[in-house]
């Protein structure tokens, strides 16, 4: 089967509103799954390097859901799924203000500039989806693929289009 075929959705993988796909480039399983966690923020830039909001950050509404996925090279395994909630401290910018979207503390600039995440290009702070209600899902043994592009954040009929 090809990577961009369409595949069956697990009978146990639950439904969401959106797929996050973390890489190991950035950070291992455990890293990931334990800054997220703490944290309570998906780390993700708003804007890409052309200044340019990423594509769904602005259609994110408090109460959709996410499945974080990780993995690398197309093929990736569900970690947890959780809720998009409104952030105390949203991300402003001159033209925008996106509530679900935090600033992520200063004292961790170090540990995701040694993980190899860059700052927003924009507000030039580290920013990232805020998050809640975790539900363990690396249990679940099933494949997620993720379809081409560069874009970490997919809507879930993107990638499952057969589930509509």
């Amino acid at each position: 089967m090809s990577v961009d075929a369409p595949i069956a959705v697990s009978a146990a993988l639950p439904k969401c509103d959106y797929i996050y796909f973390a890489t190991p480039s950035r950070a291992s399983f455990t890293i990931t799954r334990e800054f997220v966690t703490a944290t309570k923020a998906i780390v993700a830039q708003i804007h890409n390097t052309a200044g340019l909001r990423m594509p769904l950050v602005s259609r994110l509404r408090s109460g959709d859901t996410i499945l974080l996925a990780f993995g690398a090279e197309g093929n990736y395994s569900p970690m947890f799924r959780c809720t998009i909630c409104t952030s105390p401290n949203p991300v402003r910018t001159r033209d925008h203000i996106f509530d679900v979207c935090c600033y992520l503390d200063e004292s961790l600039a170090e540990k995701l500039r040694h993980a190899d995440y860059c700052p927003d290009p924009v507000v030039k702070r580290y920013t990232g989806i805020c998050v809640s209600n975790f539900e363990d899902l690396r249990d679940i043994r099933t494949t997620i693929r993720k379809p081409k592009g560069n874009n970490t954040l997919r809507r879930w009929e993107e990638v499952f289009p057969s589930s509509q």
